[in-house]
């Protein structure tokens, strides 16, 4: 009997149709003579780390295709930014913001840290090389467009500004 084998999601493999000499393991119960029919499932580690893999750098991809987070992103990369800051920068609202930040904070991409009542996000050091290089070029790939180059300019003007409040 020739072996036939799939490899499910999260790479779990089921073979079908497998007589237990198939996998050395005879006296099981089945003779070579008369095949057992038989469902045989063993986990296949490659495979569970190649979809781990696959799935991490789709979430990565999921993440980067709404353009509020893209513009977080794109904003993060530059500078550590309170939620206020942000808030000014981008024209929205404080609950559409943090929510967006709380989803970046869950995919590993950004981290937060509190200083008093205010929470500050910045990029998340140490980010795994393919989600850093997704980010970066989907960052890279809309930096000539209208919307992040106001961002840019907003950015700049909230810089100045934090730097004057510092000098006070």
């Amino acid at each position: 009997m020739v072996p036939f084998g799939l490899f499910g999601h999260f790479g779990l493999r089921i073979c079908f149709g497998l007589r237990a000499s198939d996998f050395g393991f005879g006296g099981l119960g089945a003779s070579a003579s008369k095949p057992a029919p038989r469902v045989e499932i063993a986990f296949a580690p490659r495979s569970l780390h190649s979809a781990a893999l696959l799935n991490t750098s789709l979430d990565t991809l999921r993440i980067l295709s709404d353009p509020t987070r893209l513009r977080l992103l794109a904003l993060l990369s530059r500078e550590e930014l309170s939620v206020a800051e942000l808030q000014e920068i981008l024209g929205m609202a404080q609950s559409r913001i943090s929510s967006q930040l709380a989803q970046l904070r869950q995919a590993g991409l950004v981290a937060d840290r509190r200083e008093g009542k205010k929470a500050f996000y910045s990029l998340r050091t140490g980010l795994p090389a393919r989600p850093q290089t997704l980010l970066k070029a989907a960052v890279d790939s809309t930096a000539d467009t209208s919307g992040f180059a106001e961002d840019r300019t907003n950015l700049d003007r909230i810089l100045q500004k934090r730097r004057r409040v510092a000098e006070q």
